[in-house]
């Protein structure tokens, strides 16, 4: 029974998606104006909802790479791939996953479910074996920000009607998002060429992508000081943000690795760190000024 379980929860990637579920979450505590029993109990409707939708995003992809994450041993234990699952098995769990989840929205958050559609096609374009978006250059890349702005909203909407302060906000987060899967793919640089996956570190060299992908991390930075000096978003909310990046860029430099170099695994878990932290922060300092 014990072994069943941990099985399935490597399946779904349990801790992965328990961390994405925190995406969404940003967005709500945005959109957060006054704390009350009755709101922390639709935000936890919400995260029972949302898991089913996680599910379906980080399943789908592991059935749609099956063939091509057999030569990646950092993939080597997920259950498909060591014949504990198989590809029909996954099938179902993505589909109950995704079923559930848009019966919870429809019947408790139904403000949701155009968005929670919206990020299963969108995720689909990326991992389903017939586009394959996550194997052509730049398409995944632009999957991941839409995925990322689309999942700020969907929790944003919970609570607040989508206005330019959300939709600017969520370009921030998209933006760092889509940032990190450039490294991600750089990590997976030697796998998905041997593959003959087309990533954007695959076709344009891995250092290169590693430079970019830590230009826009400067970028979204940046573009986060200006609409918070522009009132858009109090810096209260945004500081915790902007204080670590500065400390992201020492890392990058220290850490990043020379022309011949393997990727870096502890700059990538380090940065996370940082922004997770950040968002903890954030989640202090939004409760606090919330609660009446």
């Amino acid at each position: 029974m014990i072994r069943r379980a941990v099985i399935f929860l490597k399946t779904i990637r349990a801790v992965e998606s328990t961390l994405m579920c925190g995406f969404p979450l940003i967005g709500t505590l945005f959109a957060l104006r006054v704390l009350s029993w009755s709101v922390a109990w639709t935000v936890l409707r919400f995260i029972i909802a949302t898991y089913g939708l996680v599910i379906y995003v980080y399943v789908l992809n592991s059935w749609g790479g099956i063939e091509t994450d057999r030569r990646n041993k950092r993939l080597g234990e997920h259950p498909v791939l060591t014949g504990e699952v198989s590809p029909n098995q996954l099938m179902v769990v993505f589909y109950i996953g995704l079923a559930v989840s848009l019966l919870l929205y429809t019947l408790w958050l139904p403000q949701c479910l155009p968005i929670a559609l919206a990020i299963a096609a969108n995720w689909t374009l990326y991992s389903h074996p017939d586009i394959l978006a996550k194997a052509r250059p730049v398409y995944g890349n632009l999957v991941h920000f839409a995925g990322g702005a689309l999942q700020f909203l969907l929790g944003w909407v919970i609570l607040s009607p989508i206005s330019w302060r959300g939709l600017l906000l969520a370009m921030y987060f998209a933006g760092v998002f889509a940032a990190g899967h450039l490294n991600h793919e750089v990590m997976d640089h030697d796998a998905d060429k041997e593959m003959g996956l087309r990533t954007n570190a695959v076709v344009f060299g891995p250092l290169r992508m590693l430079n970019v992908a830590f230009a826009f991390f400067c970028f979204w930075a940046l573009y986060l000081g200006v609409i918070s000096f522009l009132g858009v978003v109090p810096f209260s909310w945004t500081l915790p943000f902007l204080i670590v990046f500065p400390i992201h860029a020492i890392a990058y430099w220290l850490m990043r690795p020379g022309p011949n170099g393997a990727y870096p695994l502890g700059y990538q878990k380090f940065y996370r760190t940082l922004y997770v932290g950040a968002g903890a922060f954030v989640f202090m300092i939004r409760l606090f000024q919330s609660w009446k």
